[in-house]
C-alpha cells in the first residue's frame, strides 16, 4: 500500500502530478465506396401531416406510357372543336348543300306529281269572247303534296342514316349537333315541319334556306330549331 498522501510544509514546493498516459485519437469511420449506398438501417422518411400532400414527385410509370390529361367539358357540356362543331365532325359544303337540295326536290316533284296533278274536262268561260266552252283543266291538291314532302324527308333522315338520295349523292347527312350522331325520329320530324311551316310565309322560306350563307356552322334557321348539323361524309 501507498502511504497516504501528506500535503507539503510550509516553505515546500508542492507536489507535481503524476504523468497520465495520452489517450489516442479516435479512429475515422470507414468510407463506403464511391457510388454505393451508405451500410446500416436506411434512414426514415418523414411522412407530410395528414391532408398535406407530398412534395416529392412519383416515379415514373415503368413500361407504361403515362396516363393521358383528360380535361372534363363544363357542366352539362360536351367537348367541341373549331366553331362549336363537335370534335371529328367536318361541315359540308354549302355549294353542295344546294345541289343535293335541287336533286331531292326534283325528286320529290316526280314522286308527287301523280297525286297532285289530276287532269279532268269541264266547261270554262272565256272572257275575252263572252262564251262557254269545253276544255281540259288541270287541278291540284296542296295538301298531298305537303304530306309527300313531309314524308320524304322525315323517313330518309330518320331511317337511311340521315340522308337523302341527294345528300348521299353529294356525300353528306344530318347529325346531331351535341354530338355529331345520328339524329331522333323527333328531330328529323321536326326540322322538315319547320321548314315546311315557313315555306308558307311569303319570303321566310328564302331566310332559311340563305342563312346558311351567313351561319358559322352552315345552318339553315330550321337546322338550329332541330339542333342539328350537316356533315361531310366524304373521306378525303
Amino acid at each position: 500500500m501507498q502511504p497516504p498522501h501528506e500535503p507539503p510544509g510550509p516553505g515546500q514546493p508542492p507536489d507535481e502530478p503524476e504523468p497520465t498516459a495520452p489517450i489516442p485519437p479516435a479512429e475515422p469511420a470507414p468510407r463506403e465506396p464511391y457510388g454505393q449506398p451508405p451500410s446500416g438501417p436506411a434512414p426514415r422518411e418523414e411522412q407530410p401531416p395528414y391532408g398535406r400532400p407530398s412534395h416529392e414527385t412519383p416515379p415514373p410509370h415503368e413500361g407504361y406510357p403515362p396516363p393521358p390529361l383528360y380535361s372534363a367539358p363544363p357542366y352539362g357540356g360536351t367537348p367541341y372543336g373549331h366553331r362549336g362543331v363537335p370534335e371529328g365532325v367536318r361541315l359540308a359544303g354549302r355549294w353542295r348543300r344546294l345541289f343535293a337540295g335541287i336533286l331531292d326536290g326534283v325528286i320529290v316533284n316526280v314522286i308527287a306529281s301523280p297525286f297532285t296533278l289530276r287532269t279532268g274536262a269541264g266547261n270554262a268561260f272565256d272572257m275575252k269572247t263572252g262564251s262557254w266552252h269545253f276544255e281540259r283543266v288541270s287541278t291540284g291538291s296542296w295538301l298531298a303534296a305537303m304530306a309527300i314532302v313531309f314524308l320524304y324527308y322525315w323517313l330518309f333522315h330518320a331511317y337511311w342514316n340521315g340522308q337523302t338520295p341527294g345528300k348521299r349523292v353529294f356525300g353528306m347527312r344530318v347529325v346531331r349537333e351535341v354530338d355529331g350522331g345520328k339524329i331522333s325520329s323527333g328531330q328529323a320530324a321536326g326540322r322538315i315541319a319547320f321548314s315546311i311551316l315557313l315555306s308558307l310565309v311569303c319570303c321566310i322560306s328564302i331566310i332559311d334556306v340563305a342563312w346558311i350563307l351567313f351561319d358559322p356552322r352552315k345552318q339553315a334557321l330550321h337546322d338550329k330549331v332541330a339542333r342539328t348539323l350537316v356533315a361531310d361524309t366524304q373521306v378525303r
